[in-house]
């Protein structure tokens, strides 16, 4: 790697309020209606705890939602799904979704969440050392960092999709009765009482095969001194899982120069969002790869 990721790439606040949703479902249609007051990041992440299926849906008990990215990429005549590494405060270490929290003020548009997500994530440098970044439709996702890395010319356009979805996910989902745009669909997650609103999207990697480009990733962590979130890079950290006839493969790469490196996985655990799905809940915090690729049906 010629050049050097700055270290942290930036900073924001970590303000912003989250509050709790009222779940209610008629069979797969399921609406979101606020039932706490603003809280904190502290204090949200303070009533995630587990719950039963029965006291999340049609009682007044807040549910707190995040959004997850489906990210797909063509490279030659194969397909890969991209995930990032992430350590929990229980120890493990598993590769999950490009995904994030869900302020109170991104609820009427989850869209504009995933577009931070997307655009803070997913970084594919440049040989020049510039960042290319993603659009959705005619618009940039976000162009973060730029105090510190310049964006490449070249725009990697993203391509809504529903075909690498995990079965078992509700839809339509609104909120407050409001329709969403790009239709997301949504998992309760019992072991942290959260309900998670999932989007897929789609890329053409040939073109960053052929720039030369490396695939790198970063992540908010909260910097007790400065009580800022700073932008910590993981060179090399979008971790590119194989599919074959819409199920995740062994096969596991990076993106390094333009060239997709194997890397080692024996132990890997898969996060929350692709362990069995059962009738919208999940409630299992990981599963191993291994057992993931014995279950069948698992894709759409």
């Amino acid at each position: 790697m010629a050049y050097e990721l700055p270290n942290p790439l930036g900073s924001k606040s970590a303000g912003g309020t989250f509050a709790g949703y009222r779940v209610d479902r008629q069979g797969n249609a399921v609406n979101l209606t606020p039932v706490d007051e603003a809280l904190n990041f502290q204090q949200m992440r303070g009533r995630r705890t587990p719950v039963d299926p029965s006291y999340m849906v049609g009682r007044n008990n807040p549910v707190y939602p995040g959004v997850s990215v489906f990210t797909t990429m063509d490279i030659g005549t194969d397909t890969y799904l991209a995930l990032v590494q992430q350590e929990r405060p229980s120890g493990d270490t598993v590769l999950k979704l490009v995904s994030g929290y869900m302020t109170e003020m991104h609820m009427q548009n989850p869209l504009a969440a995933v577009k931070e997500e997307l655009s803070e994530e997913i970084l594919p440098w440049a040989p020049d050392g510039k960042v290319i970044r993603i659009a959705i439709g005619d618009e940039i996702t976000g162009e973060p960092f730029a105090g510190k890395i310049q964006s490449h010319g070249y725009i990697l356009q993203a391509i809504q999709t529903p075909v690498y979805m995990p079965e078992g996910l509700l839809s339509p989902v609104t909120v407050e009765g409001n329709a969403l745009e790009n239709n997301p669909q949504i998992f309760f997650w019992l072991p942290e009482n959260n309900a998670q609103l999932v989007y897929a999207y789609h890329f053409d990697g040939n073109a960053l095969r052929d720039m030369g480009v490396s695939l790198h990733h970063s992540e908010d962590r909260f910097n007790p001194i400065t009580k800022m979130l700073d932008a910590v890079p993981h060179p090399y950290g979008i971790y590119l899982a194989g599919l074959d006839n819409n199920k995740l493969t062994s096969e596991i790469y990076t993106m390094q120069e333009g060239k997709l490196v194997g890397i080692s996985h024996d132990e890997f655990l898969l996060s929350e969002a692709f362990a069995p799905i059962e009738n919208g809940f999940v409630d299992r915090r990981s599963i191993p790869l291994q057992e993931y690729r014995k279950m069948h049906n698992r894709w759409i």
